[in-house]
């Protein structure tokens, strides 16, 4: 630009340096004029702020003191500062390396912005010693500060490197503070899952706890009912037996087999026969019974007889079994539903209660039929013959009645004594007797 202003080229490089939200700019000014004396030349400046670089818009002459140094300016523009790496203007852009690294290439020293601006804009040679000693001199000058720059940004970068290393290793820690953060809370979720699902478990075997208690008490209570309900039964139909008149060995037999959940039970002469609460039965071995036969009995039996001539009755829901049976009380018990079968003093002479209280009978004791008729035919539960015309019988319903008759005194005074809950007969006058007694601490199994 001559002096005049006519003319003048300004090439400006802008940098900008982010503190907190805000922006600091700085640029790099090359004017290239017209000297009234030297001729065609340029100037540079470094580190020019907005304010600065307006004054130089107008005059572009304006000198900022920021152009051509001497050697011992230079150093002491360029040497770092002990307490900041960014004091000096001349370290401006170790400051931008240092925060900025992905911009490392596009900020470096103030001397190599001059010498890239001298490469890019070379001075135009005039006619004449004086252009070629200009040149001269300014060439000499050049590389004498091209080399100072050169050796000041090598300086410079290690400075940089250094810090990027400190700043980088102080990323790490704190990154690694991060992480063990992250890790000490993912643990203490992890705890908390844990203690959920622990509690859950607990509560789960609390719940499993209880109901198996539950299901123990309802087990127990069962049983506790199913205990009274069986004392009771026991209690009314008999829990011990009196023998009178039996062999010695068929009556240590038929003792030793007893147990007082025993639903029914016959006698004869010579052997026995039990029929358990759990439908089973025990025999001895007088009675004569196939074994092979008595396996194929079917459950829930309910009533068993024996006869003084051999004859046999097992009565069962699903049918019965039968020995020697007569055919008329075949064809009774198989047509209706039975609850007590006896047989008297004959193979023909019988009597069969229905479960609805009501008898069948083919000779039956006269004795038994009087009383019958003399109580008014009363609902009967059970009935009991013997092979001398002996008889027994129980009423049905809560006003339960027992008699008997037909038998000998021994009999019927011990009965009277005992309170017989029944009586069974056997041939030549023997006879069992199944009560409760007063003290369940009696002895059982008694014979005399």
């Amino acid at each position: 630009m001559p002096h005049n202003r006519e003319s003048c080229r300004t090439t400006i490089a802008v940098t900008a340096v982010r503190i907190c939200v805000s922006f600091l700019h700085y640029s790099d000014s090359g004017t290239y004029l017209d000297h009234p004396k030297q001729g065609c030349s340029q100037l540079f400046r470094s580190n020019i702020d907005l304010t600065k670089l307006a004054a130089l818009f107008k005059n572009p002459r304006e000198h900022t003191g920021d152009g051509y140094h001497t050697r011992a300016e230079l150093e002491a523009r360029t040497r770092p500062s002990p307490t900041s790496a960014s004091s000096s203007s001349g370290d401006r852009g170790l400051l931008l390396k240092d925060d900025y690294p992905e911009h490392r290439g596009m900020f470096i020293g103030d001397d190599e912005n001059q010498k890239k601006a001298r490469e890019r804009s070379p001075r135009r040679k005039k006619d004449g010693d004086k252009e070629d000693r200009v040149d001269k001199v300014q060439e000499d000058k050049g590389g004498t500060h091209t080399a100072h720059s050169r050796s000041t940004l090598d300086r410079d970068e290690g400075t940089a490197a250094r810090a990027w290393l400190a700043e980088l290793k102080s990323r790490r820690v704190r990154q690694e503070a991060v992480l063990q953060a992250i890790d000490d809370e993912i643990e203490g979720v992890e705890a908390v899952l844990q203690a959920q699902k622990e509690k859950k478990e607990e509560e789960r075997l609390k719940k499993e706890e209880e109901e198996k208690k539950k299901q123990q008490d309802e087990k127990k209570r069962i049983e506790e009912l199913a205990k009274i309900a069986r004392e009771k039964r026991c209690k009314a139909r008999g829990s011990r037996l009196y023998f009178s008149g039996f062999p010695q060995a068929l009556f240590v037999e038929a003792r030793n087999a007893w147990h007082e959940d025993v639903k029914d039970a016959a006698f004869s002469g010579g052997s026995f026969i039990y029929l358990h609460d759990d439908d089973s039965l025990v025999f001895s071995k007088g009675t004569g019974l196939p074994e092979d036969e008595l396996g194929k009995i079917v459950d829930w039996l309910h009533l068993v007889a024996l006869g003084s001539a051999g004859q046999t009755v097992i009565l069962g829901e699903e049918g019965d079994t039968t020995w020697n049976c007569p055919a008329s009380l075949l064809n009774v018990i198989r047509s209706a539903y039975f609850c007590s079968v006896a047989f008297g003093s004959s193979k023909e002479s019988w009597v069969a209660v229905k479960c609805n209280g009501e008898y069948v009978h083919n000779q039956a004791p006269p004795g038994l039929l009087a009383d019958l008729a003399s109580n008014g035919q009363p609902k009967l539960a059970e009935v009991r013959l013997g092979p001398k015309g002996e008889w027994f019988y129980r009423t049905h319903g809560p006003d339960e009645k027992r008699n008997w008759g037909g038998c000998g005194w021994r009999c019927s005074s011990k009965a009277k004594e005992l309170n017989a809950k029944s009586i069974y007969f056997a041939e030549n006058g023997a006879f069992v007797i199944r009560y409760t007694p007063a003290s369940e601490s009696a002895a059982s199994g008694d014979q005399k």
